[in-house]
């Protein structure tokens, strides 16, 4: 039996959306597995000096470091944010691919610093620009996922 065009249709945004999760938490993962082998017994090695480096940081807190050392009550609220973003992804068939993007950057981001947790018991953050607090790739993404997310909201009305 033949699939309507909108099925076809909601069956490629899921694997864009899902894809792009994959995508965000390999890249990740593969980067601080790097981090972990070559920066976590070195001092920061500056790439550009005084404006990016390359620091080793156990992260046992959320964002910029805030509420360090409450690694079951952070990750607890991540899991359900984790499943929460799941859920609403359901709801994204008919919604335009900036959402889908947008959505799949924030849950993989989401997903591989979740398993950063479960797996080490803090994130791993590398990348310094100095000025402000080191991060990871699955910062960047949850944060331009976010920024997609406000522009499209700000653009609908």
């Amino acid at each position: 039996m033949p699939r309507s065009h909108r099925e076809t249709r909601e069956r490629r945004l899921r694997l864009s959306l899902y894809g792009l999760v994959f995508l965000v938490v390999i890249l990740d993962q593969i980067s601080k597995a790097f981090a972990l082998r070559y920066l976590s017994t070195s001092p920061s090695i500056p790439i550009i000096p005084s404006v990016f480096h390359l620091t080793f940081v156990r992260n046992t807190g959320i964002a910029f470091g805030l509420f360090r050392d409450d690694n079951f009550v952070i990750t607890a609220a991540i899991f359900v944010c984790v499943v929460l973003l799941m859920i609403i992804s359901l709801r994204l068939r008919n919604a335009a691919n900036g959402y889908q993007w947008a959505y799949g950057l924030v849950m993989g981001g989401a997903l591989s610093n979740f398993i950063d947790r479960l797996r080490l018991g803090y994130v791993v953050d590398f990348l310094d620009f100095q000025i402000w607090p080191v991060f990871n790739i699955a910062d960047s993404c949850i944060t331009v996922g976010i920024l997609i997310l406000m522009l499209f909201t700000l653009r609908e009305k």
